[in-house]
């Protein structure tokens, strides 16, 4: 499934906003990527790649910016960590550890029940309040995060395994430990003695719903929310598999890793690398996902 067509089902929402299934508004027309135009600019965004005059809004939302470098240095390490533990947790369970080794291979109300395991494991490694966990095969999408940035609750996810499940089996795993990582983001963007991923996390979550009428594939993914969740379980899907399934709809470049383990955007390296316009370099960059994806 290309990513483009993921996004429909990807998108954050607060429960108290109103957007279409692929996170633009109407007014952006029913193509895909959504030919949107950002209020008070007069150019159209690209579709794609990376607008600066968008991130630009909401500087501390996104991986791209100045003032996420640091962010960026932490959060590149505490993927590691975090993903670590989790893998951790499941070599102590050799019975879901064995179930995850052939999730592929399962049938889909097999891959269910491995999927609340994996969710009541991976909420245990996180140490955080657990979600809502809705599991439905008639849901409209195939993953979901809500959540209500004011409130006192964790949020809930959403995911509906038979959306993907022809198309590739493994998906509904990736985002199941993507959306169940906004929560432990959630967390972080609540505790009012916020840390700096805290601050970036909540500054991303809020830019979500600010800039519903801008964000496009890139912006979308390069929120520091998104980059994070996607590189985390895109680290564990790499680690429980050596690298056999590369999965190139989850996330942009910045959040995947190559057959060596390393990621194939290092936004560190970008940020720390004498350079006019880092927006510039990593679009370049971009530009081999945007051919593999089809677009």
């Amino acid at each position: 499934m290309k990513l483009i067509i993921l996004l429909q089902f990807l998108l954050v929402s607060y429960a108290y906003s109103t957007v279409c299934p692929c996170g633009a508004p109407p007014e952006c027309g029913s193509s895909r990527p959504p030919n949107c135009r950002d209020k008070g600019v007069d150019t159209p965004l690209d579709p794609f790649f990376a607008n600066m005059s968008v991130q630009k809004r909401a500087p501390k939302a996104f991986a791209l910016s100045d003032e996420s470098r640091e962010f960026i240095l932490i959060t590149k390490k505490q993927i590691l960590i975090d993903g670590s533990q989790f893998l951790s947790h499941l070599n102590r369970d050799k019975a879901l550890q064995s179930k995850v080794q052939r999730y592929d291979s399962f049938s889909l109300e097999d891959q269910i029940k491995v999927l609340r395991e994996v969710f009541s494991l991976q909420v245990k490694s996180l140490g955080i309040k657990a979600p809502k966990l809705v599991i439905d095969t008639n849901y409209s999408r195939a993953a979901f995060f809500k959540f209500n940035i004011e409130d006192d609750s964790n949020g809930t996810v959403y995911i509906n395994p038979k959306k993907t499940y022809e198309e590739n089996r493994m998906t509904s795993l990736s985002l199941l430990l993507h959306e169940t990582k906004h929560a432990a983001q959630l967390s972080l963007a609540k505790n009012k003695s916020t840390s700096i991923q805290g601050a970036h996390f909540r500054a991303a979550f809020v830019a979500q719903k600010k800039l519903l009428n801008s964000l496009n594939f890139s912006d979308f993914l390069t929120l520091n929310n998104e980059y994070e969740a996607f590189s985390y379980a895109n680290y564990i899907i790499y680690k429980l598999y050596n690298g056999k399934f590369d999965m190139i709809d989850m996330g942009t470049f910045a959040s995947q890793f190559d057959q060596a383990g390393h990621l194939k955007i290092d936004l560190e390296r970008l940020h720390y690398t004498p350079s006019n316009n880092i927006y510039e370099d990593f679009n370049t960059l971009m530009k081999e996902q945007k051919s593999l994806l089809g677009l």
